[in-house]
């Protein structure tokens, strides 16, 4: 076998945009073009997690923080109005 022939050990990032788990698989795939990458399954949530390099992985995971964080100011500032039995 030559470098040119040789099988290469790829590793690609997945992130699932539904709970924001990240995952890496690697496999050994031949010094040709690649195939689109296959969409799979979070192992978490089971909905559809996509491709992603570095870069996506960190905004995504930003996203859920954030998202995280708003829902949590949202929550207090409603159970704030009940307990106020404030009218809009």
């Amino acid at each position: 076998m030559t470098p040119e022939t040789d099988p290469v050990y790829q590793i690609t990032d997945y992130t699932c945009t539904s709970c924001g788990r990240t995952f890496s698989l690697g496999i050994w795939t031949p010094p040709e073009p690649p195939d689109p990458e296959p969409l799979l399954t979070c192992p978490r949530c089971k909905q559809t997690a996509v491709r992603t390099d570095t870069a996506e992985k960190h905004i995504i995971e930003e996203y859920f923080r954030l998202r995280k964080a708003v829902n949590i100011i949202l929550d207090t500032r409603t159970r704030e109005h009940h307990l106020r039995n404030d009218r809009p």
